[in-house]
């Protein structure tokens, strides 16, 4: 881990607890990971483990990194991860990505500028994951 990264995931985490306290709290309950190896190469969490790619850390703004942690935390909370069964991953992560979105732009409506495309449909912000996969290609 990068002494920039780490500041500024720590960074992010405090500032949380200011704007978002409930998922502020959550965010330093997980342990931090870098990993080289992600699919996509930003951030994921496997319920424990805070994993984050270096690079994505280091290019990102403050409330982008908020942003991603309290998205990580809304896939925790609403229990997407044991929720998949055997449905397609790429699939299931993609309709759980929506929901966790809508939750997010709800309960703080961040201003993300859109050069970030976060999945976001507004006619799904009431959804539950399952509904949206069944409203999605699953290739």
């Amino acid at each position: 881990m990068s002494r920039e990264s780490d500041d500024k995931i720590m960074n992010a985490r405090v500032g949380m607890l200011i704007d978002l306290p409930f998922f502020g709290h959550l965010a330093l309950n997980l342990m931090l990971k870098q990993s080289d190896n992600m699919k996509t190469p930003t951030m994921a969490t496997d319920g424990k483990i805070l994993f984050y790619d270096d690079n994505f850390v280091r290019n990102s703004d403050q409330e982008y990194l908020q942003f991603m942690i309290a998205h990580m935390i809304g896939h925790i909370i609403l229990q997407h991860l044991p929720r998949r069964a055997g449905r397609n991953p790429n699939s299931w992560n993609m309709a759980a990505d929506f929901v966790t979105n809508a939750l997010l732009l709800k309960v703080h409506q961040f201003e993300l500028n859109y050069r970030h495309h976060i999945l976001f449909n507004r006619d799904w912000d009431d959804k539950t994951a399952d509904w949206v996969y069944t409203q999605i290609p699953h290739g």
